[in-house]
């Protein structure tokens, strides 16, 4: 699959499958907490004084009872209409412990906001934490063009398009009209693309389709 393929025009709100995905998710993180949670309670209950002397250093989880708190009200702060507290709760959560569903969830959260500048920050830091990652760079582009400013997708659209194999590289560049359909100002987009599409003008295997 290329790099572009997924990089369809972003919807002004989530659908209602979307919605209910948010909610699985939701109830998927808080009960996984718990259990994760009730369990460390549970060691900490049942050992021995000899086992805590011997014990040198805890065992380490990736959903701590710290991390499981700040989930939790960063989700009843969405749900209560905190939008702004619920997403920077998520935002801190997925840089803290540097994972890319936390990140996912807090694009999410600011795109149901309707909150562009949010999204955005959520989806660069994605993509500063997983610098090899697709997905995050894809969502910067969708975004970037869903609050109309093309002249801000240059670098972006220079890196998937880098990233594309050979084989992938003329389907990556065949998806970029679609990308672009909905930019209001089709003047920049082209200015844009021919800038990060120059490098393939040279290559004889894409002139082709980068004209």
């Amino acid at each position: 699959m290329n790099t572009l393929a997924r990089t369809a025009p972003l919807p002004p709100i989530p659908t209602t499958s979307a919605a209910r995905r948010t909610s699985l998710w939701t109830r998927r993180v808080l009960g996984t907490s718990l259990a994760l949670a009730l369990t460390g309670v549970q060691a900490q209950t049942t050992a021995t004084p000899a086992e805590s002397t011997t014990v040198t250093a805890p065992v380490n989880s990736r959903l701590d009872a710290q991390l499981f708190y700040q989930l939790l009200l960063g989700e009843l702060n969405v749900q209560e209409g905190e939008v702004g507290t619920g997403f920077a709760l998520m935002l801190d959560a997925a840089q803290k412990k540097h994972d890319a569903q936390l990140y996912r969830r807090a694009v999410d959260i600011a795109l149901q906001a309707r909150s562009g500048e949010s999204a955005l920050k959520a989806a660069q830091a994605w993509s500063k934490d997983f610098p090899e990652a697709i997905d995050p760079d894809r969502l910067t582009l969708q975004i970037l063009l869903a609050m109309n400013r093309p002249e801000d997708t240059g670098p972006v659209l220079s890196k998937l398009l880098n990233r594309s194999t050979e084989a992938e590289r003329t389907d990556s560049i065949n998806a970029i009209p679609l990308t672009y359909a909905r930019v209001a100002d089709k003047a920049a987009a082209l200015r844009v693309v021919k800038q990060a599409l120059e490098p393939e003008f040279k290559r004889p295997d894409q002139a082709a389709a980068a004209w």
